[in-house]
């Protein structure tokens, strides 16, 4: 087991719930005790550039759902809540907490199961994999220097 970082964040359309969401994400995680946020800020007016950067992953498969997400997320005012987290093997233990992706029915301990919203753009939330944080972390702080 190594320590890990992974960004997660409640995302736009979901921001009213994010304190509700980051508790339920931290009452119900595997290993609490190896849970360590490093960082937590709220960043508003996250512009279409911001997005399409961010996700740029999905264009190759996603190019609509990518363009109607940066659309919708640029259009809410109140921003995202991001935490920067570590932890032992945190990525695959926040991804077990928050379900799967695109699945349409997530089990009801998941965040997405127990929130709702199950197809793109309406995951609610985002969790890293291994392989993006840095290159997430790189796009975060070119629109958020204080990231």
């Amino acid at each position: 087991m190594e320590n890990n970082l992974t960004i997660f964040f409640v995302k736009p359309h979901m921001i009213s719930k994010r304190k509700e969401i980051f508790e339920y994400l931290r009452k119900n995680i595997e290993a609490p005790e190896d849970f360590y946020v490093l960082f937590r800020g709220r960043f508003t007016n996250t512009p279409k550039s911001f997005w399409r950067e961010f996700y740029s992953h999905l264009e190759k498969d996603y190019p609509k759902q990518l363009e109607k997400m940066a659309d919708e997320f640029e259009s809410y005012d109140l921003g995202i809540d991001i935490s920067l987290i570590k932890g032992k093997n945190i990525t695959q233990r926040v991804k077990k907490i928050t379900g799967p992706t695109l699945y349409e029915k997530n089990p009801d301990y998941t965040i997405r199961g127990h929130f709702g919203h199950y197809e793109l753009p309406n995951t609610i939330v985002h969790c890293s994999d291994s392989d993006d944080v840095k290159r997430e972390i790189k796009v975060l702080r070119q629109y958020f220097p204080i990231m």
